[in-house]
């Protein structure tokens, strides 16, 4: 769905580019419509019907899966990560972040690296 719409739709092609380039920004519906010429509602309208999910929603899916790519490459701590991707806080980033993916930033870093699972019933035997 999503190269029918770089295909066809100039304007919705230009905000996919905008949103997965610069995901960092403090974009709004209304800022993200302006700049590509756009009316919210037409925007709002086609992206949905083209991507398959309103702007706001793939902007916080992009600026998530970033964080998740940081939160497991990376060292670097959990506020700096939501000032990379997008959010104002470190609470901010950790709320989304356990709305959309059903875990905490610190499970997922330590899921995605592997981190030693300590079982406290086999290790008191």
């Amino acid at each position: 769905m999503l190269v029918e719409a770089e295909l066809v739709d100039k304007p919705i092609a230009q905000a996919l580019e905008t949103i997965r380039q610069r995901f960092n920004e403090p974009w709004t519906l209304d800022r993200l419509a302006k700049h590509v010429g756009l009316s919210r509602t037409a925007l709002a309208t086609r992206f949905s019907q083209r991507v398959g999910d309103s702007p706001m929603r793939y902007l916080t899916r992009v600026r998530l899966s970033h964080a998740a790519g940081l939160l497991a490459t990376t060292r670097l701590g959990h506020f700096e990560i939501a000032r990379l991707t997008g959010y104002g806080t470190e609470a901010a980033l950790a709320k989304a972040f356990r709305r959309k993916r059903g875990e905490t930033l610190g499970a997922h870093r330590a899921a995605a690296r592997g981190a030693p699972q300590v079982d406290l019933l086999e290790s008191a035997a």
